[in-house]
């Protein structure tokens, strides 16, 4: 096992390329990220400088559009500190109606 410290730390600084390299390489319908640091270094890695607001899909999760490379994804965000472990699932079931 990888001690959890050392995961994020060597994955941390790497993710939004990841991301963004896996979202150039893939058809994906949405992006669910949490934490807002995280959300603002994927989107910059993305080349994303705005984001159309839609809605909150649930309190405290904001969902938009995001235009990249003549792809749009629908994109909703949550801070990293806020809200219950079931918010990922509840988020994702939303997003798909």
């Amino acid at each position: 096992l990888i001690p959890g410290d050392f995961a994020a730390e060597s994955v941390a600084p790497r993710l939004p390329a990841l991301v963004a390299g896996f979202c150039n390489r893939v058809a994906l319908p949405a992006l669910v990220i949490f934490g807002g640091d995280t959300v603002h270094a994927i989107l910059c890695a993305l080349g994303v400088r705005t984001v159309e607001s839609r809605a909150e899909i649930l309190p405290g999760i904001p969902s938009g559009l995001i235009r990249y490379h003549g792809k749009t994804l629908s994109l909703a965000t949550k801070a990293g500190g806020f809200g219950e472990e079931q918010n990922l699932v509840r988020n994702l079931t939303r997003m798909g109606e």
